[in-house]
């Protein structure tokens, strides 16, 4: 991605949330008494504000090959601040006027999110520092306050979480720093714990926390992380939650995979006890498995003759298409297909939610990693001689 998209679209990631609920509106003047239908006028407006959508490009404006120009996409963040700006401005007064309003509580939670979007803005993407200055004392009185719903306290949590995270992928390889960070995020979330002990919707926030454990390698606070979810979340997150630990309680333990691949060779992992094995969970349609194809060809190849097995299970949905491939690239090992894509037995029974992901298991039958993908070499050549993964 050219560094301009990238900009484009990290100013989009920011802003969306707020995006699908933003639109340039300005206050009318308050009348000297105010009435229910005043109360609702003044909601419907921020509705339609809520409701409105901001293209990324002018009426009539055509993108330039190649994506947005540099000038199409400060355009784009200016009309986006102005946008979120005059939403804050709108809900902010409606508070001040209709305090007892039945629609306080989403009031409030559109507040919050526009609020703590301008506060965390970049200044290169938010220029006027009157709007920056209006929007920090807005989040330091919600901050505050105690009588806030839990939905509007968890906005909150969630937009301090996105300022803390914002700008550091750089620490995705500084465990020390990375697992710091997330421990700061990790008391905002036990701080809103404290005052709303009821609310399950923090499940979820746990489990985003947890992923991007996941991404800086940090299976220990990975697993803590998921253990909160798993208490304090419910339905779908906690079932999510739970099944990522379970997947997670596999490193050290043998995995039991079976089958008849699709050349119709027999497969099973516990006889290749004593060998290294790649447990690669791929699919022809995705993309980044198809780039990493080539490296995985070539460490097969480099160490098949040193005890090196690759088992395939392709989450494909077309049987032909994976033949064509394993064909059309010579593809030397086994695979398992069903034609279920995410139903597809063996990832599901795991736990697999997103590919390439691949596992390895070491000669002692034991999976070692979840995350062969980094390092793949390096950590083939020290199972191989015997030694354990970090």
């Amino acid at each position: 991605m050219k560094r301009k998209q990238m900009l484009a679209a990290a100013v989009a990631a920011m802003l969306l949330w707020v995006a699908g609920a933003t639109a340039a509106i300005a206050a009318d003047a308050a009348p000297a008494k105010n009435t229910a239908s005043d109360e609702e006028a003044a909601w419907k407006k921020i509705e339609t504000l809520a409701q409105k959508r901001i293209s990324p490009l002018k009426e009539g404006e055509k993108p330039a090959d190649g994506g947005p120009t540099e000038q199409q996409i400060k355009d784009y963040q200016k009309r986006m601040i102005a946008h979120v700006n005059d939403l804050m401005l709108a809900t902010n007064e409606f508070q001040k006027k209709y305090p007892k309003s039945a629609h306080m509580e989403e009031n409030l939670r559109i507040l919050a999110g526009s609020s703590f979007t301008l506060a965390g803005a970049p200044a290169a993407v938010l220029i006027d520092p009157n709007i920056r200055k209006s929007a920090e004392e807005i989040t330091r009185d919600l901050s505050a306050r105690k009588d806030l719903p839990a939905s509007v306290d968890l906005i909150i949590v969630q937009s301090k979480m996105s300022q803390l995270q914002m700008g550091s992928r750089s620490l995705l390889r500084q465990k020390d720093k990375l697992a710091e960070l997330i421990k700061r995020q990790q008391g905002v979330l036990q701080e809103h714990r404290k005052r709303y002990p009821k609310d399950t919707d923090i499940g979820v926030l746990y489990v985003q926390l947890a992923e991007y454990a996941d991404e800086g390698n940090l299976p220990a606070i990975e697993r803590e992380l998921l253990t909160e979810a798993v208490g304090f979340g419910e339905g779908d997150v906690k079932e999510a939650a739970a099944q990522k630990l379970k997947t997670l309680g596999m490193i050290g333990k043998p995995v039991d995979i079976k089958f008849t691949a699709l050349d119709g060779r027999k497969v099973d992992l516990a006889a290749l006890k004593g060998k290294v094995v790649l447990i690669d969970f791929w699919a022809t349609w995705c993309v980044p498995c198809v780039q990493e194809f080539p490296n995985v060809l070539k460490v097969y190849n480099q160490y098949h003759d040193k005890g090196f097995e690759i088992i395939g299970i392709s989450l494909d949905a077309d049987g032909n298409a994976l033949k064509k491939f394993i064909k059309d690239k010579n593809v030397p090992w086994p695979q398992y297909f069903d034609g279920k894509e995410w139903e597809n037995q063996i990832s599901s029974r795991y736990g697999v939610d997103s590919i390439p992901a691949m596992w390895l298991v070491g000669k002692d039958g034991n999976v070692a990693t979840l995350k062969a993908r980094e390092d793949l070499e390096a950590n083939i050549k020290t199972l191989l001689g015997g030694g354990k993964l970090q």
